[in-house]
Formats: structure tokens, sequence, C-alpha cells
């Protein structure tokens, strides 16, 4: 039994983030050409990366500050949260955080200060929100997946698609194509039921 962290499934680009110099690029591999749109929610995430650290224990930032971050960047197609970054995952080329678990990595994640997106609450524009990832039995999902198609509709758009369920033991998985797919995270979306 590999138990999963669930977190919700934003309406949005899958992106990564480069911390040091906060460069944006797709899931291609491609730099973002829309990366200036992102400027306020970079330097958010700048910030409360470098306060966390400090508050660590600064003197180990560059060796074991995540390189890169795994973010869901929301501009374009619908009018909520534009500018907005959503902070999925974190990784770096060391062994203290590429061998750590989703379960650690998102530990440390919480670690650094980023406000935790609230899913029943709107977001804002131009913010960097963390998305929380939670275990959850089955009625508490079933309770999520129904209130889902109610939020969406009060908020005017797609903004929430389904879940995503992510083994809360795997480790990150370099993805050398945006069409592999790995076990270890399957997507479930609602205009696919």
């Amino acid at each position: 039994y590999n138990p999963q962290l669930f977190s919700l499934k934003y309406n949005g680009w899958l992106s990564m983030v480069h911390y040091p110099s906060l460069s944006m690029w797709n899931r291609h591999g491609k730099r973002l050409t829309i990366a200036t749109e992102f400027r306020e929610a970079l330097l958010a995430l700048w910030h409360s990366v470098r306060e966390g650290w400090e508050m660590t224990g600064g003197s180990k930032l560059e060796m074991s500050c995540p390189l890169w971050f795994v973010v869901e960047a929301l501009q374009r197609r619908h009018d909520l949260g534009k500018g907005s970054l959503f902070v999925i995952d974190c990784f770096h080329a060391s062994a203290t955080i590429e061998g750590a678990t989703f379960k650690a990595r998102h530990g440390l994640l919480n670690g650094l200060g980023l406000e935790t997106h609230d899913w029943v609450s709107r977001p804002g524009n131009n913010r960097c929100y963390l998305i929380d990832q939670f275990f959850a039995t089955d009625e508490e999902l079933t309770h999520i997946w129904d209130a889902i198609p109610d939020i969406n509709d009060e908020w005017g758009c797609e903004f929430y698609e389904g879940f995503v369920a992510t083994a809360a033991e795997s480790r990150y998985t370099l993805m050398h194509s945006p069409d592999r797919k790995v076990s270890h995270i399957v997507k479930y979306r609602r205009h696919e039921q």
C-alpha cells in the first residue's frame, strides 16, 4: 500500500521556475514567453524562499535551497488568479532534496512561509501560493469532488479541473518528455468522467 497525497487540479499552465534566476520554463523545456506577466508572483516566491531559508539556517541556503519549483501558472485560461503562481513541488540536483519523498518535499515547501491557497477562496491576482497536498478519505474526496462544479459555477469559470493524486513516498522524476507518464502521479479530471 502506497498512501497518496491529493491536491486540486488547477486550470493553468504547468511550468517550472528556476529559483536563482527566476526564469520560467514550460513543460516542453522551453522558456515561457509570458514570464514577465508573473513578475510580482516570482518576486513573492523569491522573498518567501529567502526568508524561509534564513529562518531555518541561512548559511545552508546555497547548498540546500531547491533550485527549481514546479508551479501551475495562471494567466490566460480565465480571469481568476491572473499572474499568480501555485507551487506544487520542488527539486534540486542535491541528493538531500532529489532523494526526498514527495511528502518530505511538501513539508519543506510548507516551511518556506508560502501562503497555502484555501480551495474555497478566490485567489488573488499576482500572488504566489502553495497548493495544499492532503491525505483524505473517500468520503472527503467525494465531498470536494461534488463541490468543484458549484465553485466553478460561482466563480464563472473552470478554475478547478479535478484532483491530482501523488504517491506520498515517491521520489521526484525528471520529465525528459512532456508526453512521458509516471505511475506515481494520477490526474482525475471532471470533464473526462
